[in-house]
């Protein structure tokens, strides 16, 4: 890694390794220059970025409440808390697939949700082995 000063501020060029997990695992945390990229991959054995589905999770609870009147607020917040439950216990990916699966369908008819909902899919599709 080469590192520069100047009025910006630092400058870190190529690539940047911060911490790993597993045989083979390389975290990733930058990547700088059009186009680029900066990638963290919490580890190799297909657990998903806890915080990040977390956060979706708690996103999907704030749409239901604001959009209780366009779906059935039980059976979706039943979905959602299912949903919590696996990110909770750190389920492995096809379970917490199986549950986001779930809460699109019950809330298909509402955009918002499809939006939260294919940020989850597209977080699985990244880690899944």
């Amino acid at each position: 890694m080469s590192h520069t000063e100047d009025s910006t501020g630092i400058t870190n060029t190529g690539p940047v390794y911060t911490a790993a997990q597993g045989t083979g695992s390389t975290g990733y945390v930058a990547a700088q220059g059009p186009e680029a990229r900066g990638t963290i991959n919490i580890s190799s054995d297909g657990q998903l970025p806890q915080a990040e589905l977390r956060e979706l999770v708690e996103q999907l609870r704030e749409l239901l409440n604001t959009h209780a009147d366009q779906v059935e607020p039980e059976p979706v917040g039943d979905a959602i808390d299912a949903l919590e439950e696996v990110v909770h216990t750190n389920a492995p990916i096809e379970k917490v697939h199986r549950a986001a699966r779930i809460v699109q369908t019950l809330t298909r008819s509402v955009q918002a949700f499809h939006q939260v909902i294919e940020r989850i899919f597209e977080l699985i599709d990244r880690i899944r082995p």
